[in-house]
């Protein structure tokens, strides 16, 4: 296409931007775009911000949505997604080529994250309550209570701390080999199991 030159016949349509309103690019950074949505929401105490991108920013202002929604778990949130339709006419700049028209969606995003759900259809798809946030932790927690799932903080004893039940005797082994967790229990030291019979079998 080094040969054309790109015109575009219907571009994005512009329109003021509200103060509530983030449009998102692929070119701002993530945590400028955070600082300022949380500065309208704590500090002036605006009920609702929505995050608009167009394209390839589209994660970008997924992912500022969910930090968004861990800062401040009050919030609401609804998605509406959409296209808008952009043709780009390539005009040669040599003779004997054709003009060429060629015509894409793009894909556009709205994510509107409120205090209050006065203002949103909570039967729609796009809806998301705060609660999910709490159910999500409280089904973690009773995983943890009931089928004995570690915290996150606690970890697996060092390996040489390890101890291994031996069948043979009912009691646990010391001797050399791999130390490592079993069904029954633990190994220590350097056993894989601690009383076997040494030599002859």
């Amino acid at each position: 296409m080094d040969r054309y030159i790109i015109k575009v016949n219907n571009p994005k349509p512009e329109s003021p931007v509200k103060e509530n309103e983030i449009r998102i690019t692929s070119q701002g950074l993530l945590r400028n775009y955070i600082t300022y949505a949380i500065t309208l929401l704590q500090e002036r105490q605006v009920n609702e911000i929505v995050l608009k991108a167009t394209g390839q920013a589209i994660n970008k202002s997924v992912a500022m949505a969910e930090i968004l929604k861990r800062r401040i778990p009050q919030l609401h949130q609804y998605i509406t997604t959409s296209s808008v339709k952009i043709t780009e006419t390539f005009e040669p700049i040599e003779e004997g080529l054709r003009t060429v028209d060629q015509t894409r969606h793009v894909p556009m995003i709205s994510i509107t994250l409120s205090v209050e759900d006065r203002n949103l259809n909570q039967n729609s798809p796009g809806y998301q309550s705060p609660s999910q946030v709490d159910q999500t932790k409280q089904q973690n927690n009773y995983q943890r209570q009931h089928y004995n799932y570690p915290p996150p903080h606690e970890q697996l004893p060092p390996r040489h701390e390890c101890e291994m039940y031996d069948s043979s005797n009912g009691g646990f082994g010391y001797g050399r080999g791999i130390a490592g967790v079993t069904r029954a229990g633990y190994s220590r030291g350097r056993g894989r199991m601690g009383n076997r019979p040494r030599g002859g079998g």
